[in-house]
């Protein structure tokens, strides 16, 4: 998603946003940002995100 991000914008020279959409089955896993450090430097790309979970069993009501 930070690839995207940085292309479109280094492309269209516009401001992007971003959205993580998570429809795993782990409810604890929410990843919101990436980032690395080098040498001093560091790139840091937070985003929101939305989860979608699955219920394991379902229940009909009639």
């Amino acid at each position: 998603m930070f690839i995207y991000n940085y292309r479109i914008y280094d492309r269209y020279k516009r401001t992007v946003a971003s959205l993580a959409i998570l429809g795993d089955e782990h409810i604890n896993w929410r990843p919101n940002r990436f980032g690395y450090e080098l040498f001093g430097t560091k790139v840091e790309f937070q985003f929101p995100i939305v989860k979608f979970s699955r219920p394991k069993t379902f229940a009909i009501a009639l």
